[in-house]
């Protein structure tokens, strides 16, 4: 997320004497294999997630994983868009595509990071309600209000974000134009994209975007962990009912069928509880370093390196492409549909190989 500071001296690509820094050829190149790895992994790893979702007929019963797919889509567009260009500017240490093509990188950069963050914070939602009260959420919850909370997700990330950067709300202006031409709006860097935001706005921004939403989801993952807890309890007692019915029984009792379904779902649900709070805490992880040098950066112009940005931002990026492998190693049904996808794919590329290669020999 390019969130950079209040006038051109705060930003953290900010050259004090003008000039494009020289980098060396090994150091291009070696932070463009990291980059690349960066940006191809989050690409291939998303749209895996996706295509393993939307045709695994187990996964896609499950209008929960709605969510996580939202939450793929964001990562992808953050892999294969804003990604792309960042690396493309970090390593030549300046813009090459116009003011035009900024402000929608900046704009897609912001909005991206926003709708995970509000997807996370209804995957939270979601799974507390579900295992809270699930008599309530079987009935309420439907395929149609998922779709409309997603739909709001990204209507409030693309609010906060393209209409704010491109209507200059509170002083809000980017642009890629040597110098500081204040009467268009326009504020840049050495050649650099970048934002120019009012303090107060930033903050607000901020608090909004990130802060709060991560205080929401850890309280609602701090109950969902209490409540997991006790349900298992609850499940090491049904278990033991469940053994002295059958053995007091010759055929097993349709009560003790019961109780055991009921053990059996709130497992499950435990899983995806804790795969999620993994989620949450690498996002997190992630992300809390940019957002607290952006903080800092608003009150202490020059005081963060223009590295240290640049690490924390891809750091940020970084966890774009950490949340299908989470997945694949929490749970078991996403990997089975991971794997299952992947021996398709294999399958099919070894088939068109098989039928054209004749073909070119033939020729």
């Amino acid at each position: 997320m390019n969130s950079p500071p209040t006038n051109i001296e705060k930003s953290g690509y900010t050259i004090d004497d003008g000039t494009t820094p020289s980098i060396a050829i090994s150091r291009k190149i070696a932070l463009g294999i990291i980059f690349s790895l960066i940006v191809l992994t989050a690409i291939g790893g998303n749209l895996l997630m996706c295509t393993a979702v939307l045709t695994d007929n187990r996964l896609k019963s499950n209008i929960s994983n709605y969510f996580i797919v939202s939450l793929a889509v964001a990562d992808f567009f953050v892999g294969s868009f804003v990604m792309t260009f960042a690396m493309i500017m970090d390593i030549q240490q300046r813009w090459m595509f116009g003011d035009a093509l900024c402000r929608i990188w900046i704009s897609c950069d912001i909005m991206c990071c926003t709708a995970s963050i509000f997807n996370l914070s209804a995957i939270s939602l979601d799974r507390y309600i579900q295992i809270q009260n699930p008599m309530f959420y079987d009935g309420w919850m439907t395929t149609c209000k998922v779709l409309m909370l997603i739909a709001l997700i990204w209507t409030l990330s693309a609010l906060t974000s393209f209409v704010a950067v491109n209507l200059g709300w509170r002083n809000t202006s980017v642009g890629t134009v040597y110098g500081n031409y204040s009467g268009e709006n326009i504020t840049s860097i050495n050649d650099m994209c970048v934002l120019n935001v009012d303090v107060k706005y930033a903050i607000a921004c901020s608090v909004m975007g990130f802060f709060a939403p991560s205080v929401v989801m850890l309280v609602l993952y701090f109950k969902l962990f209490l409540l997991a807890r006790r349900h298992a309890e609850n499940i090491r007692c049904t278990r033991q009912m469940i053994i002295s019915l059958d053995q007091s029984s010759t055929f097993p009792t349709l009560e003790g069928k019961k109780k055991q379904n009921h053990a059996t779902k709130w497992v499950s649900d435990y899983k995806a509880a804790f795969t999620l709070g993994v989620v949450m805490g690498v996002f997190l992880c992630c992300w809390l370093p940019f957002f607290v040098i952006n903080s800092i950066s608003f009150h202490a112009p020059g005081l963060i390196h223009e590295n240290i940005f640049m690490v924390c931002t891809w750091l940020g990026y970084f966890n774009s492409c950490l949340n299908p492998f989470i997945y694949s190693t929490f749970n078991s049904e996403f990997r089975k549909a991971f794997k299952r996808t992947l021996s398709e794919l294999t399958t099919e590329r070894v088939l068109v190989l098989a039928t054209t290669t004749p073909m070119a020999w033939q020729q």
